[in-house]
């Protein structure tokens, strides 16, 4: 399997349309992705798009979804979410259109709730309304079911933003939301999604030695971990927050949930590298 033989491909439509497809001769990218409700953000530079091109890319209307991957391995969706600012300087020779994009953006900002619930309505009735706010599919761990039975003995009510209802909610359960390629996820703290777990070694991209996460230098989710490591690999595409990882190192083996994982690469330039912090199940 060659892991050099890198390849890409970007979409670029308005929400639920096909789109255009880009195969490009270079792009450059960083993608932040956390478990927590704020909107994962992104850059994306494009060299030399045409004129037309341009200015079809509209702020807040177009969806941007981004492929990478490797020859021998075909294409992920690394990335995808609307464009809310777009400019196009000219650096050297080259015009460089650069898109910042943030994930489910109009859906988590613009949506909001309002809704009352009789006495001992469960949990998972709620989520389910506030979800369908959203307009967003919703993905549930199988482990759960405890947590979408529980009940509010008073009631429920709410008037505002769907976002902050989720939040609320969220508390009262113990679990965490985020969105997660347009896709509300919701886990257990120490708990995983249903993907099973990507092997990490330096055979199949693990670069350099793990570095010891503590509560001195992490913040967030990463800090109530009991033990959190921060791993260099090799673009890895298909991993995203709450997903499981198996490291396999000198220094650490064992299997990890995914917390946080920035993307960076340019396709013909040296970057094209995963950060992942990752802390015990």
């Amino acid at each position: 399997m060659n892991l050099d033989r890198r390849v890409a491909r970007v979409v670029l439509g308005k929400p639920g349309s096909v789109g255009r497809v880009f195969e490009l001769i270079n792009m450059v990218f960083n993608f932040k992705k956390t478990l927590t409700p704020e909107v994962n953000p992104g850059t994306l530079k494009l060299y030399n798009l045409s004129p037309t091109t341009r200015r079809s890319i509209h702020e807040f209307e177009t969806v941007c979804a981004v492929q990478v991957g490797y020859a021998d391995l075909g294409l992920t969706e690394i990335f995808k979410g609307y464009v809310v600012s777009v400019s196009s300087p000219r650096e050297g020779p080259n015009l460089v259109t650069t898109l910042e994009l943030r994930d489910g953006y109009q859906e988590v900002m613009a949506a909001r709730f309002a809704k009352s619930y009789d006495k001992n309505v469960n949990l998972k009735t709620i989520v389910t309304d506030v979800v369908k706010s959203l307009n967003l599919p919703l993905s549930v761990s199988t482990q759960l079911t405890d947590v979408a039975d529980k009940k509010f003995g008073r009631g429920w009510s709410f008037n505002g933003t769907s976002r902050d209802a989720l939040t609320e909610l969220s508390k009262f359960a113990g679990v965490a939301w985020s969105v997660q390629s347009g896709q509300v996820k919701i886990l257990k703290v120490g708990q995983v999604d249903r993907t099973s777990a990507v092997v990490l070694s330096p055979i199949t991209g693990l670069l350099g030695r793990p570095v010891r996460l503590s509560e001195d230098d992490t913040t967030g989710a990463v800090k109530k971990r009991k033990l959190g490591w921060k791993l260099m690999t090799l673009l890895m595409p298909m991993i995203e927050p709450g997903n499981s990882v198996t490291v396999q190192s000198d220094e650490v083996v064992g299997t990890f949930k995914v917390l946080t994982v920035e993307h960076n690469g340019e396709l013909l330039g040296k970057d094209w590298t995963s950060t992942i912090e990752v802390g015990e199940i």
